[in-house]
């Protein structure tokens, strides 16, 4: 968290939107933040993974559990979750980039067309936004969901999720389709989904456009601090 030297007194941290695995109690997901007395945050607000048996803390992060690299890797603590608890809490798994040498039958490739994700694979964010993509084009979006509470700010808004799945890649742009939702007022199954990949300096770009709504701007790791907290 980042916190302003003129807020560094009076200020409490607070969890919010909690959110408990219904596969094992003990796990809990929430957000958290420092506050000032008068409600405002008064810091960027993180996401943390907490066992409440053991008092194992995952995070926090303001991007995804996935750290922020161009091929995604766990932070510190999430490849020890079970996946049955991570997919409980609304979150993925860290995709793992698959290997080059890795043997493909030819049936397989008859029944599924080649993918070539190239530099899309990884973690991009942007403004409390953070999206993963792995090797076979399938994505996972984490927003703040400002529908389910307009009075919000984007930091302390709860969060909302969406997951989609590219069919048609080239080296610098995918479409595809939304697979699931977990508000459909913001995005709904089968909308269309187009990433198109773009140089920031340093760093990429990856513009997301989801049906007829307005596209959303993602930095990698490299252009960290060009697309918002």
């Amino acid at each position: 968290m980042v916190l302003p030297r003129a807020a560094s007194s009076n200020v409490v941290c607070k969890a919010t939107n909690i959110k408990r695995s219904q596969v094992d109690s003990a796990w809990v997901r929430a957000t958290v933040a420092l506050y000032l007395p008068s409600g405002q945050p008064a810091s960027d607000v993180d996401e943390v993974i907490v066992n409440l048996d053991n008092r194992t803390v995952v995070g926090p992060t303001n991007v995804t559990f996935c750290g922020d690299r161009d091929v995604p890797q766990p932070i510190d603590g999430y490849a020890a979750v079970p996946v049955s608890v991570v997919r409980s809490l609304g979150l993925q798994p860290c995709a793992v980039q698959a290997s080059p040498t890795a043997p493909t039958s030819s049936l397989t490739s008859t029944r599924q067309p080649p993918t070539s994700t190239g530099s899309m694979v990884g973690s991009w964010g942007g403004h409390e936004t953070g999206l993963t993509i792995d090797a076979h084009g399938n994505g996972t979006l984490s927003y703040p969901d400002l529908t389910r509470c307009p009075s919000c700010s984007m930091g302390n808004a709860p969060r909302g999720s969406m997951a989609f799945k590219l069919t048609a890649m080239t080296a610098t742009s995918g479409t595809g389709s939304v697979t699931a939702t977990s508000d459909a007022k913001n995005y709904a199954v089968g909308q269309s989904v187009v990433v198109t990949l773009a140089p920031a300096s340093p760093g990429k770009f990856l513009q997301l456009r989801v049906g007829g709504s307005a596209s959303i701007i993602l930095c990698n790791a490299a252009a960290a601090g060009q697309c918002g907290a």
